[in-house]
């Protein structure tokens, strides 16, 4: 049964070459206005057959390569000392019917298997085969008459050393965008331009110090001006109290936030940035540490968690003990 089946195989495989040498044979008799053969070599792995005629007065090659077994080995052209190669299928077979050739073109066959060797092909009639004219080829005996019908012309496709896949070529033109934005950042830097400019970098930018200041002036302000209404209102007779309460209820400060007593939240503020990881020993936070508390407390009094005087107190103990 075994034997039986290895026959079956053998039999379907020599049957797809036929059929595959058969197609060629055909496609250059309808091609080819005339044509001949140039020489066929096959052996155990792989078979080889060129031909050479006439399509509207110009000369053209048909090459056929077919492998015994798929993608075994593959065809190479060396074309004036640079490497090509035919459009093949999935077994790496090739059907070149019409093959563009230049004028005093020189050119030779290589075959190589699957570790790229080059193999010693068993004929050299496959080595610097060079182009011939219409008019050479008229004068050359036996050529077989084809149908003439033409066929679509196969360019040879040059193989680079360094041929690169798109993805590689992608990252290769990505690699080129990022190198050039790191060196015109550098160039910024240096020249101090754009952001690395120091009016640029001070433009837009809030100063907590000097905002702590003008909050402890205002602060100070305001008790100077508590004390003295407490001493006012001390020395004041009862019949002028009235009036002297009076103008005070009429009396407004000369900032918004100002009122005769202080509003706590009783909300215990330094818990709370302790349990969120910062240290509120104010004396030994740096300054990006402590403009980090300043955005918290900012948070805790626009959702009215602590009120306008604990977070005046608070910023004020802040930054005071950097000074």
């Amino acid at each position: 049964m075994k034997r039986l089946l290895l026959l079956c195989s053998l039999i379907a495989i020599s049957s797809f070459k036929e059929t595959y040498i058969s197609a060629f044979d055909d496609a250059v008799h309808t091609a080819y206005d005339e044509y001949r053969l140039l020489d066929e070599y096959s052996n155990a792995e792989y078979l080889i057959k060129v031909v050479y005629g006439l399509i509207n007065r110009t000369v053209y090659y048909g090459i056929c390569f077919y492998n015994e077994s798929p993608n075994d080995y593959k065809l190479r052209l060396e074309i004036n000392n640079r490497a090509y190669r035919l459009k093949a299928n999935e077994r790496s077979d090739v059907q070149a019917i019409a093959l563009v050739l230049n004028a005093d073109d020189i050119f030779s066959l290589m075959v190589y298997d699957k570790n790229n060797n080059r193999q010693s092909l068993g004929t050299l009639s496959f080595s610097n085969i060079k182009t011939i004219s219409e008019e050479e080829f008229v004068k050359l005996p036996d050529s077989e008459v084809g149908l003439g019908n033409g066929a679509k012309t196969i360019k040879p496709i040059l193989i680079n050393g360094l041929t690169l896949k798109p993805l590689i070529i992608m990252f290769i033109i990505l690699g080129i965008i990022l190198l050039i934005c790191i060196i015109i950042i550098y160039i910024f830097y240096k020249k101090r331009k754009g952001l690395f400019s120091d009016t640029e970098r001070s433009k837009n930018v809030f100063n907590f110090k000097e905002f702590i200041i003008s909050v402890e002036k205002s602060l100070k302000d305001r008790e100077t001006e508590e004390e003295e209404y407490i001493i006012t209102e001390a020395i004041q007779t009862d019949d002028e109290e009235g009036k002297k309460e009076s103008e005070i209820s009429k009396y407004t400060p000369h900032y918004s936030w100002a009122r005769d007593e202080e509003e706590r939240s009783n909300f215990n503020i330094k818990k709370h940035l302790q349990d969120l990881g910062f240290i509120t020993n104010y004396r030994i936070v740096d300054e990006e540490e402590k403009n980090k508390i300043m955005l918290e407390l900012m948070r805790l009094k626009d959702k009215k968690i602590i009120t306008q005087d604990d977070y005046l107190q608070e910023i004020s103990e802040l930054w005071k003990e950097s000074e």
